[in-house]
């Protein structure tokens, strides 16, 4: 369609060049903002760029392996804003 969000569901930030990076793939957005919170409901990432993306860290340390909770605000020409949610897991 004309609008779309893809959210992979695992990523495994280990520093092979492969999946070390996790970001939605998104189609006629004007405005994102991403969000990622750890099991206790702590965000541990953020941002309102349309080309950003996580390396599974949360104040520069890497995160243990775990199942994190995302959320993307998708701000379209019509209509107006979507949200989409799910889970990622991190493996490493």
């Amino acid at each position: 369609g004309k609008y779309y969000l893809y959210m992979p569901n695992a990523f495994t930030p280990n520093g092979d060049g492969n999946n070390d990076i996790v970001a939605p793939i998104f189609k006629g957005a004007q405005k994102v903002t991403f969000r990622i919170w750890d099991r206790w409901g702590e965000l541990v990432f953020e941002c309102e760029t349309q080309n950003c993306a996580w390396n599974g860290s949360f104040n520069g340390k890497p995160l243990d392996p775990g199942l994190f909770i995302w959320e993307a605000v998708i701000k379209y020409k019509k209509p107006s804003i979507v949200r989409y949610s799910g889970s990622i897991t991190l493996i490493k």
